[in-house]
């Protein structure tokens, strides 16, 4: 996700792509953390035209199919929903544009309140991320984000990026996937970054990057599209990827369906 002017609005908004890609997480993260003081609350104004799931269904129901949520975290790792994930059935504003195919406007913004003091002790210092989970299959015009308040916190001053420093290969999502993937990972500390894919013969298909100077405290990812280093189509089957930092080695396996 990203801060841009969209069609509709009259200001700048985090949003996602418009519409957002199929079978992927499209993040967001509040700038630098903030400290929990009494009292403190998130508030924010959106407009989520996403697939909504099936009449009745809810998080975390497979047939909620597309939805959009609110993560913290206390630990630059462990993200926790703080907001139940919603879809355009949130709205009937955003229902009806959902079934006409249309776009997002500033009269559909609705309003949300996180009261923060029911996830995080006083003095916690926290992460916030927006999130939207988009499965394989039907997408939408997407979200935009607006009007985005943290009251009664204290920004930290230590100018942190996300305390993430730890050599971690999280893994992919989607995972089989159809056609694209993404990869994500943490690093213990700043290193040189190789992230290669291999078949299941052990044979070299895709290099994502080869010794790529990469600094840690974020989570970095990186997307791949089935294909090897001829730009071909590879066949369906069970890929291995292997990420290289430093003296940390570590491999996990996905699996690509056509």
């Amino acid at each position: 996700m990203h801060a841009a002017e969209t069609s509709g609005f009259s200001t700048a908004l985090l949003n996602s792509n418009h519409p957002y890609v199929n079978g992927a997480y499209h993040t967001g993260y509040l700038g630098t953390p903030v400290i929990i003081k009494s009292g403190a609350a998130l508030n924010y104004s959106d407009v989520a035209i996403v697939e909504p799931g099936d009449p009745g269904s809810a998080y975390p129901d497979e047939n909620m199919r597309d939805y959009v949520t609110v993560e913290g975290t206390n630990d630059g790792y462990n993200w926790e929903i703080l907001v139940t994930p919603y879809d355009a059935r949130f709205n009937s504003s955003w229902q009806e544009a959902y079934d006409n195919s249309g776009s997002g406007n500033e009269s559909m913004m609705q309003n949300h309140y996180i009261d923060l003091t029911l996830y995080y002790p006083i003095n916690d210092k926290i992460y916030l991320r927006y999130r939207l989970f988009a499965d394989a299959n039907t997408n939408a015009w997407g979200w935009a984000i607006d009007d985005v308040q943290v009251t009664n916190c204290v920004s930290s001053t230590t100018g942190d990026k996300l305390l993430v420093n730890k050599f971690e290969l999280i893994g992919n999502f989607p995972n089989p996937f159809n056609p694209s993937t993404t990869i994500r990972f943490t690093l213990e500390k700043d290193a040189p970054v190789s992230l290669h894919i291999y078949n299941n013969l052990g044979q070299l298909t895709k290099t994502l990057y080869n010794n790529v100077p990469m600094t840690s405290g974020t989570i970095h990812q990186k997307s791949w599209d089935g294909r090897n280093e001829s730009g071909q189509q590879t066949a369906s089957g069970t890929y291995y990827y292997k990420l290289t930092a430093g003296k940390n080695v570590t491999i996990k396996k996905m699996v690509l369906i056509r």
